[in-house]
């Protein structure tokens, strides 16, 4: 047999077994092993997070803070909650936070600072994994200092212009704020107590 005549003779035999094949699988589709779905991971999206009641858990630093003639007072640190309604873009938020000032005045120590308490407007970005947000109202103090007394109520402007949020689920996401400024003045009158923090903030968010 030549050449050609083993090829037309190869050709045949894989015809053959090729349509056997085919007729064997269609008559028995059960019988073949089906290929096992490729494992497929589907992050959570900012979607699950509007149109919901949404609650923050947020502690914050601050290492740069500026104090208008109250020098002893430096660093602070602090947490703060956040309850509010978000929609696609826009979300509403009360805000309660406690800012706890470290002083040096004579030796190291930690005082209660200021209650902060405020209403919010946040604007969310980039498919809601950014967002910008400010936050305003009263700032009341806690202890009492050498020229003003607990309880002194001033203002507060907490202006965050650009956090991040990572989901981790449909229901809870963790927030980050590197660099926010805000204005702590508890106190207005005779020597003004205005507290100006740059701060970082890491928080924990989730929706009901």
């Amino acid at each position: 047999m030549n050449v050609s005549g083993r090829v037309v003779s190869i050709l045949v035999v894989m015809t053959v077994f090729s349509a056997c094949g085919t007729a064997l699988a269609a008559e028995a589709p059960g019988e073949c092993p089906s290929q096992a779905p490729a494992f497929k991971w589907a992050p959570a999206t900012f979607d699950t997070f509007t149109d919901k009641v949404f609650l923050t858990v947020e502690l914050h630093g601050s290492l740069l803070n500026d104090v208008e003639d109250r020098r002893p007072m430096s660093d602070s640190f602090g947490y703060d909650v956040k309850a509010g309604w978000r929609w696609k873009t826009l979300g509403v938020f009360f805000v309660f936070e406690q800012n706890m000032w470290v002083t040096s005045q004579f030796e190291l120590g930690v005082t209660q600072g200021v209650a902060n308490i405020g209403l919010g407007l946040e604007v969310n970005y980039l498919g809601g994994y950014a967002r910008t947000s400010v936050a305003i109202g009263p700032s009341i103090l806690l202890f009492d200092t050498a020229i003003d007394d607990a309880g002194n109520t001033g203002f507060f402007l907490d202006v965050r212009p650009i956090g991040m949020r990572w989901p981790i689920n449909r229901f809870f996401a963790i927030t980050l704020d590197p660099m926010s400024f805000a204005i702590v003045a508890p106190a207005l009158d005779r020597i003004p107590l205005v507290m100006i923090q740059f701060r970082t903030t890491l928080g924990f968010e989730f929706v009901m």
